[in-house]
């Protein structure tokens, strides 16, 4: 199969959806943050047993994540008899994928 785009339709005879737009931009875009500023999506200590993101952006297999204010994530108390690491993750999931 041929494909090309994207070109403004006629008649309706050209349809993209969103995998047409994430396979384009997946080929010019590597995953990860954008590097715009050093702060972009950067985990910091929240005030009590939460962590700050700060806004930023990032892509992932041509998708678009965008946070446009400080994000706080509550942590859960850890167990006192084992090591704890905590980590942010920015991950796709297409799943019941839609707008927020």
């Amino acid at each position: 199969m041929e494909k090309s785009g994207f070109f403004n339709s006629s008649d309706g005879d050209r349809i993209y959806d969103a995998t047409d737009f994430a396979a384009y931009f997946g080929s010019l875009v590597s995953n990860g943050v954008f590097y715009a500023a050093a702060t972009n999506l950067q985990a910091t200590p929240g005030s009590g047993l939460a962590v700050s993101v700060a806004a930023g952006g990032a892509w992932i297999s041509g998708y678009r994540y965008e946070n446009t204010d400080t994000l706080n994530l509550a942590l859960t108390t850890a167990n006192g008899s084992n090591p704890r690491i905590d980590r942010v993750v920015v991950r796709l999931s297409k799943v019941n994928a839609g707008p927020a």
